[in-house]
């Protein structure tokens, strides 16, 4: 068994620097709102390499992300923050990391993040396909691998991968499509239903709990669907920063008729659902 590597970094979390993490929040808020409503003309747009293509983005794409993401970052934190005076400091792997967009959320809480990508990827600290993981067993404590199944060779081996890596009594957080559009990454190989996902976990490790829980309902779903059509067609009319208040409308709206129904977040025969979450617990 080959050594593991060296983790990426030791994160440490203190009052000030907290205090600094809301300030930067508040100055990305402040400074990205505006430019959401810039007029696509005056917009200057870079060229990002995503797998084997590359996809042209605007201030406001960059804008919108960065609100998305601050306010997701905000609610994620105060979740995780009972988890780490519960169980202490932990060592967290991110399979198919990309550019790590999960680091932040667990930067306070966390010893050690370790991204592992298939590509050459500057944030990756290791190079490794998910069937085939360079590191030790059990030597994480959180193993994160959310949507990268669809685009493996072996979901099964990589699910055996990811049971051997995470060490005892802890948990692999994971999620892939069960409804998307063809998007391949270098591939896009599968889709999974509720009870697919089940088995593709059940029968691929000796997990001591195993739960699949909707990320979202129904309608969010078709919203989702909808609204990536809807700014396909603006893209097309050179409209998109017009598109974007309807595409957030479309999304929003379905996402509160799903809080509102519950039935529509139901898992039951007739639902739509984009992506679903497991938790898989090891036994200790």
């Amino acid at each position: 068994m080959a050594s593991p590597p060296v983790l990426s970094r030791t994160l440490r979390y203190g009052g000030k620097a907290d205090e600094a993490r809301v300030s930067a929040r508040a100055a990305t808020l402040a400074a990205a709102v505006p430019l959401v409503f810039l007029h696509v003309n005056h917009q200057p747009s870079v060229s990002l390499p995503v797998g084997g293509t590359s996809v042209d983005v605007t201030l406001a794409d960059l804008a919108i992300l960065a609100v998305a993401l601050t306010a997701v970052a905000s609610g994620l934190r105060r979740g995780l923050r009972p988890t780490s005076v519960r169980y202490g400091r932990y060592r967290v792997l991110d399979v198919g990391c990309g550019v790590k967009p999960y680091l932040p959320f667990f930067e306070p809480f966390a010893d050690a993040f370790v991204g592992v990508d298939v590509a050459d990827n500057p944030h990756a600290d290791v190079r490794g396909r998910v069937e085939d993981l360079p590191v030790e067993d059990g030597l994480f404590e959180i193993v994160l691998c959310n949507q990268v199944l669809e685009h493996c060779d072996d979901p099964t081996h990589a699910v055996r991968e990811l049971r051997r890596v995470v060490a005892p009594g802890e948990c692999v957080l994971a999620s892939t499509h069960g409804v998307q559009v063809y998007h391949p990454a270098p591939e896009d190989l599968w889709r999974w239903t509720h009870a697919g996902r089940d088995r593709l976990f059940s029968q691929n490790g000796d997990w001591a709990s195993l739960s699949v829980r909707p990320g979202s309902g129904t309608t969010a779903c078709l919203g989702m669907l909808l609204a990536h059509y809807v700014d396909l067609v603006a893209q097309k009319a050179r409209a998109r920063v017009l598109g974007k208040p309807l595409v957030a409308a479309l999304n929003l709206g379905a996402r509160g008729l799903d809080r509102r129904v519950p039935s529509l977040r139901e898992l039951i025969p007739g639902s739509l659902i984009a992506t679903c979450h497991v938790v898989a617990e090891a036994p200790r």
